[in-house]
């Protein structure tokens, strides 16, 4: 257990150190027996950061203006050792002030201020079972010039600096009645608590329906969910939701409407815009099924093709090899009739490539114009100007015209 520095006590910790800054002055390296009687970490700030350059003395506290009132009081003589007992005697029963300040369950300090030496002050911490010195006692933990900042909290015996140690850990009545006032309040706010509970658990309330599995019973979300259902739930288990949180002011009821009416801009079907066009004979474009459209045109093409060329070898006809490229026909014997004969499959085969070249036009082209329609749709739907739309599409021509042209 610590106890209060006695004079004699002082004596035996401090005057070791001031004996050391006497006669250790003008060497770098502290002394290898003064170590003991500092602390575990400015014992290895002592030892490890002294060097040439920054002799030891400058490491005893972190006060820039130390080293220079320590080499003023060894100069002036009042760190003077006495002839005969080899130390530095000071007065320790006069002039010698004590306070002691309880940071926390761990750590007691206790300043000293040498009333002798001025603008000298000595900061000591208790340690308990230090491993070098084998003992526990109060260790130097620091000089400074000036007062302490953390002695404006201390006593005048480790039993006051205690009960002030523990007066601050404890609130005082204004503290008190500030918390238990913002507890109240708490409390209080448990009624809007529960009206947001209930509102969200309106999202809960559609019947029939799941959402993913987030919250247990959970039902549809509120982004396709009819907001008719919000309005008047009808799940018998939602417990949760109070009488009057289902009813609804007329102005909520005008707000929540108006989502009835939004039609997604990239919705897959428009039932508005697929009257439209039907009158107008134009096919929509926002199904994505232009890809699978193409597909069906060039199979109908296929067997249109197939049926007539069935059609020509089982009539025989002399004009089936417009249809069909790759039926065999009896070999002339002679030369006039082979380059006959050779110079008809090449016109056929020209005219059938060139059917088959305008058929694939014919489907770009109509791609093309319903991928433009499908984009000017989305633009409407996005408030974007038929004008702004058109200066878009030309800048995109403009700067493919560059990129050819490069």
């Amino acid at each position: 257990m610590p106890s209060n520095l006695s004079p004699t006590m002082l004596e035996v910790t401090i005057s070791p150190l001031l004996t050391s800054l006497a006669t250790s002055s003008g060497t770098h390296e502290a002394p290898s027996g003064i170590l003991l009687y500092l602390s575990p970490i400015l014992r290895q700030r002592v030892k490890f950061l002294a060097s040439a350059n920054s002799p030891w003395m400058k490491h005893l506290g972190q006060d820039p203006k130390l080293p220079d009132v320590l080499n003023n009081l060894i100069s002036s003589g009042c760190l003077e050792v006495h002839p005969v007992s080899g130390v530095v005697e000071i007065d320790w029963h006069e002039n010698i002030v004590v306070t002691y300040n309880r940071v926390d369950v761990e750590t007691l300090h206790a300043y000293v201020d040498l009333g002798s030496l001025d603008n000298l002050h000595v900061k000591l911490l208790w340690c308990a079972n230090d491993s070098e010195s084998g003992s526990s006692g109060w260790k130097i933990e620091g000089l400074s010039t000036s007062s302490f900042q953390e002695a404006g909290f201390s006593a005048l015996t480790i039993d006051d600096a205690e009960k002030l140690h523990e007066a601050h850990q404890q609130p005082d009545a204004a503290v008190a009645s500030k918390l238990d006032h913002l507890g109240q309040g708490k409390q209080g706010n448990v009624v809007d608590e529960d009206e947001d509970d209930d509102y969200w658990a309106q999202y809960d309330a559609t019947p029939g329906a799941h959402t993913p599995a987030r919250t247990p019973g959970a039902k549809n979300s509120p982004a396709v969910t009819p907001m008719s259902s919000l309005r008047n739930p009808v799940d018998p288990d939602a417990t949760s939701v109070t009488a009057g949180s289902n009813a609804l002011s007329a102005d909520e009821r005008a707000y929540y409407s108006m989502y009835e009416e939004v039609q997604p801009a990239l919705d897959s079907h428009d039932p508005d815009e697929a009257v439209q066009l039907e009158e107008a004979g134009i096919e929509s474009t926002l199904d994505g099924t232009t890809a699978a459209s193409l597909s069906a045109i060039a199979a109908r093409n296929a067997d249109k093709i197939k049926s007539l060329q069935m059609t020509a070898v089982e009539s025989g006809s002399s004009h089936s090899s417009i249809v069909n490229i790759d039926i065999a026909h009896p070999r002339p014997e002679s030369p006039d009739s082979v380059a006959s004969a050779r110079g008809s499959g090449t016109v056929e085969r020209l005219e059938l490539e060139a059917k088959k070249g305008e058929s694939a036009d014919f489907a770009i082209r109509q791609h093309i114009s319903r991928s433009i329609r499908g984009l000017y749709q989305l633009a409407k739907a996005s408030r974007i100007s038929s004008e702004e739309f058109g200066q878009l599409v030309q800048g995109e021509l403009d700067l493919l015209m560059l990129q050819e042209d490069e």
